[in-house]
């Protein structure tokens, strides 16, 4: 193909023109330049990111359960307390927004697939939670995963003096046969969180950063 014949685009004609284009057509503005903006909004984007990322905090518990998690700065990390493994919360001002605590798991000696295990482990964990809450209301159960972490978990609704919560009880363990010291995940999230159900529960706000990251050892996502 001559350089005259050349299309100005790879884009297949039936996905209509590309940016470079449509610049071209109806602001006069060269290709060259245009793959140039494009090149620079990219750029951006990815330095947006990278800072965004930046803001993150790395955090390695290297006691065992060792774990790793990553989380952003708008969450705080709460003082030491006995039992708790890592607790943060989030507010606005005083207001109560959202909060993820993590506790050592110890389960008993057992035979076969950890799963047979933890819901029957499960229930004293969530009758611990359902004493902290007035209104406490399990809403669903079943089988967890987080990355490569298998646990059991249960959804809840409850009451938070006037307001509504919703949260999830989470046990896990590492992928290991016979893997018996894990963590307890508790998630707490209000509406201001954007929480409105419980299926919204560590999947939006800032606690899905450090509930997703979630990972046994050391090694990061």
């Amino acid at each position: 193909m001559s350089a005259s014949a050349r299309p100005d685009s790879a884009v297949r004609p039936e996905f209509g023109p590309s940016l470079p284009q449509l610049l071209r057509a109806r602001l006069g503005v060269p290709p060259l330049v245009s793959r140039a903006i494009a090149a620079a909004l990219i750029l951006a984007a990815v330095v947006v990111a990278l800072l965004l990322r930046g803001n993150d905090v790395q955090l390695v518990h290297r006691s065992p359960p060792v774990f790793n998690l990553r989380y952003a700065s708008v969450l705080h990390r709460s003082p030491a307390s006995p039992g708790v493994l890592l607790d943060l919360e989030g507010r606005r001002g005083d207001l109560f927004v959202q909060s993820l605590t993590i506790r050592p798991l110890h389960l008993p000696a057992y035979r076969g697939s950890v799963s047979g295990m933890l819901p029957v482990y499960a229930e004293p964990h969530v009758r611990a939670v359902s004493r902290r809450y007035d209104g406490f209301v399990a809403l669903e159960e079943g089988k967890a995963r987080i990355n490569d972490a298998p646990g059991y978990q249960v959804g809840f609704r409850a009451r938070l003096g006037r307001r509504t919560i919703y949260g999830r009880e989470i046990l896990l363990v590492p992928d290991q046969p016979g893997a018996r010291e894990g963590v307890v995940i508790t998630v707490v999230q209000t509406h201001a969180a954007g929480a409105h159900s419980v299926d919204d529960v560590g999947a939006v706000g800032a606690i899905k950063k450090p509930l997703r990251s979630f990972r046994f050892g050391t090694e990061a996502n």
